[in-house]
This record gives C-alpha cells, sequence and structure tokens, in this order.
C-alpha cells in the first residue's frame, strides 16, 4: 500500500518503494529543515531499506534518528542527514610582542551545515591589533550563527569598522566555512592571507584575495569568495600574514613557500594530526624569520576526515 505524498521529493520516494509490497509508506511535508525530512508508517524492520531509498532519493546519506509509533502498525519516523566528512581543526599563534596576540580567531562548530573557521588580523601588534581583530570576528559570528549570508556580513562589518577619519582602523577577515553534507569549503577573504589546500592526491589549490582588509574606507574593498571540493584525506591551511612573511622576509620564495608546507603535511598525512602539523609550521616561521622584523602570527590547520 502506497499512501499519499504531494511534495515532488516524497513523490520519488513513493516510486521507489513500490517495488517492496510489504512496505506501507505516507510521506508528509513537515516544518523542519529540508535535512530532516519525515517519512510515516513504515514497519521499523525494514530501517536499512528506508535509509538506503531516502539516501538515493536526496542523493546524501540518511539516518534514522527517531522512531515514534502514532497507531496500530502506524509510525512516525525521523530521518536526518548524515554529514559526508568530518573535521579536525588546531589553531596556534605566536605573540611578537610577547604578551597579546593581535591576530583573533574563532572556531565555529554549532551550525547546521558543518563547520566555520575564522581569522582575523588587527593592523600592527598587540593590544590595539587584537581589540579590532576581536570586534571583527564577534560579527562574523553572530551573522554566522543567524544565518545571514557571511558576504553580507562581511561588507557589514567593512562599513562598521571604518571610522571615516585618517586613522582608519583596518583588519582582515578570513573566513572558511566547511559543508559536510555536500564536501564543499567556501571561502570569504577581505585583506586576508592566501590558503593553501593539500589534497589527498598530491594536488595542491591556493585560495588567494585581492580585497583590501575590512574597514579600509576606500572604493575596491570588496570581500573575495572562493568554493572548492573537498574530501577525506585533504588538509587545508589558514594563516594571517605574519606566517607567509617570516618565511619570505628570510628569503623564501613562494613555489618553495608552498612546496614546504606541502612537506610537513605529507610528513604527518599517515599521523593524521593538524596539531604537530600546525606546531611546525608556526615552529619554522618563527625560526625561518629569526633576526628579521616580527609580526603576530596564527596558523590554522583543518583535517577533513
Amino acid at each position: 500500500r502506497i499512501a499519499h505524498g504531494r511534495n515532488g521529493v516524497f513523490q520519488k520516494i513513493l516510486a521507489a518503494q513500490q517495488k517492496n509490497n510489504d512496505i506501507s509508506i505516507g510521506p508528509r511535508p513537515h516544518p523542519m529543515p529540508r535535512s530532516e525530512p519525515f517519512i510515516t508508517s513504515i514497519i521499523p524492520q525494514r530501517k536499512y531499506v528506508i535509509e538506503k531509498t531516502v539516501s538515493n532519493v536526496m542523493h546524501s546519506k540518511y539516518i534514522i534518528k527517531k522512531v515514534t509509533k502514532k497507531n496500530k502498525g502506524i509510525y512516525e519516523i525521523l530521518c536526518i542527514a548524515k554529514p559526508l566528512i568530518e573535521t579536525q581543526v588546531c589553531v596556534k599563534q605566536y605573540m611578537a610582542d610577547g604578551r597579546v596576540c593581535g591576530d583573533s580567531y574563532s572556531n565555529i562548530e554549532d551550525t547546521p551545515w558543518g563547520q566555520c573557521i575564522a581569522i582575523s588580523d588587527g593592523m600592527g601588534i598587540g593590544q590595539g591589533a587584537s581589540v579590532q581583530s576581536k570586534t571583527a570576528l564577534k560579527v562574523v559570528e553572530m551573522y554566522i550563527r543567524s544565518g545571514v549570508n557571511i558576504k553580507n556580513s562581511m561588507d557589514i562589518i567593512n562599513l562598521m569598522l571604518d571610522t571615516g577619519n585618517e586613522d582608519v582602523k583596518m583588519a582582515t577577515l578570513d573566513v572558511c566555512m566547511i559543508n559536510c553534507y555536500d564536501k564543499k569549503a567556501f571561502f570569504s577573504k577581505s585583506g586576508a592571507a592566501n590558503s593553501i589546500i593539500i589534497h589527498k592526491n598530491g594536488a595542491i589549490d591556493t585560495i588567494k584575495a585581492r580585497s583590501l582588509p575590512a574597514g579600509a574606507g576606500v572604493p575596491g574593498s570588496q570581500v573575495t569568495t572562493s568554493e572548492i571540493s573537498v574530501d577525506t584525506g585533504d588538509l587545508m591551511i589558514m594563516y594571517t600574514d605574519g606566517f607567509s612573511d617570516a618565511f619570505m622576509r628570510g628569503g623564501m620564495q613562494d613555489r618553495v613557500f608552498i612546496e614546504y608546507i606541502s612537506a610537513v603535511c605529507k610528513k604527518n598525512v599517515n599521523k593524521n594530526q593538524p596539531a604537530n602539523i600546525c606546531a611546525q609550521l608556526l615552529a619554522g616561521a618563527v625560526k625561518y624569520a629569526t633576526g628579521c622584523e616580527k609580526d603576530d602570527i596564527t596558523v590554522a590547520v583543518i583535517s577533513i576526515l
């Protein structure tokens, strides 16, 4: 017996179930996020069949989270999307003045789509820069949790930080949002340093920002956005310009810089420990810049599991 269902997606579920005559399904739309469709009237012993059917129709992995008996022989099943990937994050910092790091970062895990890592670099070093970067990230966090488009959020921050006088306050913004359900990473950068993705197959992608810092107060200080596919075994490295500049001031060229990061990642790839990679990268930057003018440094390593 095939019950009613008007929504197009649910109609597909019904059609897919027609081969199983011993199962009765009555899907109904429910005021929940799209990732949590309800399916009713099912024999619970056929859990695997339903999970497989819903997963095939929705083109994602779905699992049954809750079963509620409604009437005799009638059950309500809550299916939720299972993340295709997971993340492990490590962030380490270096304080140029030995007291306060002018960089700030935020690792936001309680989003409906996955993980968000945001880094901000205030102008200069120390306490003053720290106030700027923390202010920028507080607003970013607020908008991310409210569901506002991140590009619009960063444009608002740009206006907020622009004081309109000669002492223009500037803070870079580097935001990476990882959708664990479709294996996509979205980058939004405003005056931020590059990010590097080391793929499991050895391929390397560089995410660049061509924009000025938030609050620059000049035409063209817009947000640069990028999208890239990620998968299990990939590593993403985000950093402030203090990290890359440390190597450049020490005489390392861009190509060698990327090769160095790749070598450190490959050395630790079997261990799958972003903490080791992060620590080695930060130590290398501090050591390589010995004798040069120092800046605050933030390095974040995101491992895709």
